[in-house]
């Protein structure tokens, strides 16, 4: 049974870079800011790739931080610069790139992915 996702709330284009500008200036509010907008999400994937890295699913010897960075820049990018819309299959062509090579076993991870997106069994 799958739950509802939680609504997200999204900045809407064109606020994130005056803001960030506005709060660079300050230490403090260039804090709050990143304790805001940027730590909780880079938090959430980096447990996801600890999670994964401990099942296996990902080589042990990647740089968890280049990954985390490599993760959110498109994203981060293209909403700090709005010079381009980002869609749900950029960040799923930028997440394959990624993951064909930090994969343990990249078909073998899809190949889960899809079996668990059609309803079938869990990661064990």
């Amino acid at each position: 049974v799958r739950t509802p996702r939680r609504r997200r709330r999204r900045i809407p284009p064109g606020v994130l870079a005056p803001l960030f500008a506005d709060c660079s200036a300050v230490p403090e509010l260039r804090d709050a800011f990143m304790r805001t907008l940027f730590d909780p999400p880079r938090a959430a994937v980096a447990r996801m790739l600890d999670n994964a890295q401990a099942r296996g699913d990902l080589r042990g010897d990647i740089d968890r931080d280049l990954a985390l960075d490599m993760l959110g820049s498109l994203v981060h990018y293209r909403a700090l610069f709005g010079h381009a819309a980002i869609s749900a299959d950029d960040v799923q062509h930028a997440v394959e790139a990624l993951l064909g090579r930090i994969a343990a076993d990249y078909p073998a991870l899809v190949a889960h992915s899809q079996d668990v997106m059609s309803g079938g069994h869990l990661h064990s």
